[in-house]
């Protein structure tokens, strides 16, 4: 072809397509729709034209349904970044899992069991030495037929040995104590009774030691009285002394306002018995006393001496007159103690006790 020729066709096809670009371009220009073609008669293919796919979607994509196509950055828009933050559109929240038995592992830390053993994970047991599978120790309790040592984590009494207690306070298994806030060991209640100090009123009890009271009446501590027949409150004897009255004599007592003869000697009241003719001489005498009648210091001294050593040879003067007692050679011989007037003072000061010779 000579040059002049191959001059004019390239001018022609540039026309054309000058033209072409033009139409498609003007507001006139309606593309055909593929929904107004007839459909194919049966037997013939439905494949389009390819002047009439254009730019249609590839067919992958075009068989998906628009909600599951994935959307596109548009033009200036970047495409998110999922580095930083797991909640932008289009990223998918980190997930940290711990390794299953048998996979790979380069720590104990990979491994759901806390055990990687020759880059393996290994199963977990109740002889792995690790705390692991729900244990409440390591190796003990949970999943594990072993209850745990003294020392050990727990999260019930039910974790522990035989014996051992998981008190709220420490969360450990511990031997039973009085201060643990649980019943445990011997207690009849909770920190109370047994080998602990007496329940208070209202406390269960299982015997009458295990009430403050030590009155235990139908499985429950009774609130102390002055008719319980029992020791109890600030009693020095059976329902009396201290808030419950004087004693009778011979009973218990602290104070002489404990008993009814108002003479406390020795932890005893006095009177009523006959020890206590010679025990309590010197503490019975109310209207007659040694110096009374304008006795001489001497008589007084000598009576006092010998009311004395009554008081001190209870065992061998139960009475004033006992064999080896007052008689002659006895360990309180009237005669080592002057005058008769003396000893006749002294008789006078047993006699108002009611006390026989």
């Amino acid at each position: 072809m000579t040059p002049g020729r191959e001059h004019f066709w390239w001018a022609l096809l540039s026309l054309v397509s000058l033209q072409l670009c033009a139409c498609t371009l003007s507001g006139d220009y309606d593309p055909p729709n593929v929904d107004d073609r007839p459909a194919p008669e049966a037997g013939t293919s439905a494949v389009l034209p390819a002047a009439t796919l254009g730019t249609a979607a590839r067919p992958a994509e075009a068989a998906l349904p628009a909600e599951l196509v994935e959307p596109q950055p548009g033009e200036g828009q970047q495409s998110p970044s999922c580095s930083s933050s797991s909640e932008l559109p289009g990223c998918e929240l980190p997930r940290a899992e711990l390794t299953p038995a048998s996979a790979r592992c380069s720590a104990d830390s990979d491994c759901a069991s806390g055990h990687c053993s020759s880059g393996r994970c290994a199963a977990a047991s109740c002889s792995d030495g690790i705390r692991n599978q729900g244990e409440s120790g390591v190796d003990c309790a949970g999943p594990c037929a072993a209850r745990c040592a003294e020392g050990d984590p727990c999260s019930s009494s039910m974790d522990c040995a035989s014996g051992l207690s998981c008190p709220a306070s420490t969360q450990l298994c511990s031997a039973p104590s009085c201060q643990d806030g649980l019943q445990n060991g011997t207690e009849s209640a909770v920190d109370c009774g047994g080998s602990c100090a007496g329940c208070g009123a209202g406390g269960a009890c299982h015997a009458d030691g295990d009430c403050a009271s030590g009155v235990c009446r139908d499985g429950s501590c009774a609130t102390p009285s002055c008719d319980d027949l029992v020791r109890n409150q600030d009693e020095t004897d059976i329902d009396c002394g201290g808030l419950c009255g004087a004693c009778a004599p011979g009973r218990a007592c602290a104070l002489d306002s404990d008993c009814e003869s108002g003479a406390c000697q020795d932890g005893s009241c006095c009177g009523g018995q006959e020890g206590d003719c010679t025990r309590c001489a010197r503490r019975l005498s109310t209207s007659l006393q040694c110096t009374s009648n304008g006795s001489s210091a001497e008589v007084a001294a000598a009576c006092n001496a010998f009311l004395q050593c009554l008081a001190d040879q209870v065992e061998l003067c139960p009475r004033r007159n006992s064999p080896g007692c007052s008689d002659a050679g006895g360990v309180c011989d009237v005669s080592r103690f002057g005058n008769s007037s003396a000893i006749a003072l002294a008789d006078g000061i047993i006699g108002t006790a009611q006390c026989n010779f």
